[in-house]
């Protein structure tokens, strides 16, 4: 595009008047443009900060200064260790409760039966197979039941 048509375009959209006004209205709106588009940068950093302060939670910090700054604390996520934990020592417990409950024999005999059935049974017969865990959590039981 060449200056004029440029300056035809601008003059089009901003300018009231005719002449050497009209260049200074096109610069005032284009200023009050920078300058709100600006604002608005800053005020969405600071909106979003906030945000994060209310949602993640706050650290504060004293600065060499002595000023005291609140800064939004860092979303690390990781593995949840515990609750895989917790989640293999139920199965487990679950396993010895059965092995005790049942008795060895038919404990054997069933876990016998699942692993001649199809894919799925298999992998549970697997899953179920009485390991010393299992007897140690079955003996457990059958002390502390009787």
């Amino acid at each position: 595009m060449t200056t004029g048509r440029i300056f035809a375009t601008f003059q089009q959209q901003f300018c009231r008047a005719e002449g050497d006004k009209c260049i200074v209205i096109v610069c005032e709106e284009a200023m009050a443009y920078y300058v709100n588009t600006e604002f608005e940068k800053r005020m969405r950093k600071v909106v979003k900060r906030h945000n994060r302060l209310a949602t993640s939670g706050v650290v504060h910090k004293m600065l060499p200064d002595g000023l005291v700054v609140a800064k939004p604390r860092i979303y690390n996520p990781s593995f949840p260790w515990l609750g895989l934990c917790l989640l293999i020592s139920a199965i487990f417990l679950f396993k010895g409760y059965t092995h005790f409950a049942l008795g060895a024999e038919d404990y054997a005999a069933r876990t016998d039966v699942l692993l001649g059935g199809t894919i799925l049974e298999q992998a549970g017969g697997l899953l179920m197979y009485a390991e010393p865990v299992t007897l140690f959590v079955s003996n457990f039981f059958s002390v502390l039941m009787g």
